[in-house]
């Protein structure tokens, strides 16, 4: 992926018919969400990255959708309390995958070292020269 424009297009192939309900400026601020929520930026050509991409654009513009949808309803239309009732869950199911993935994944989700996750280093104490000589008592 080389830029921000081919992951719209990636995200709209795969959003279907919803991306009717969207204007380019709903991409562009969901790919924003997606890189803050990540801490990545763009362009990328790391497929693990490209990949949660994807995956957290589309939760933001379902979100954005599900947020206008709610303006809307109204308890003589069943089939938008449906489609929205199967919309939150499955920007749950996206939410609950991202946690596991960032859990099973730690190292990808942060430019932090992992050794950090495991403590601090607390040395013995001991102290040498540039020689190598114990200067510890010195």
């Amino acid at each position: 992926m080389a830029n921000q424009d081919e992951l719209i297009t990636m995200v709209q192939t795969r959003i279907k018919g919803l991306s009717q309900y969207f204007v380019d400026d709903d991409y562009d601020s969901a790919v924003q969400d997606a890189l803050e929520e990540l801490g990545w930026s763009l362009p990328t050509t790391d497929t693990f990255q490209i990949h949660w991409l994807k995956l957290r654009t589309r939760r933001h513009l379902i979100s954005y959708f599900l947020t206008e949808s709610a303006g809307k309803f109204s308890v003589d239309n069943i089939k938008l309390s449906q489609r929205f009732e199967n919309l939150s869950k499955l920007v749950k199911q996206m939410d609950e995958d991202f946690y596991r993935a960032q859990e099973d994944f730690p190292e990808k989700f942060s430019d932090a070292d992992p050794a950090i996750a495991f403590g601090v280093r607390i040395p013995a104490g001991f102290k040498n020269d540039w020689l190598g000589r114990d200067i510890t008592y010195k």
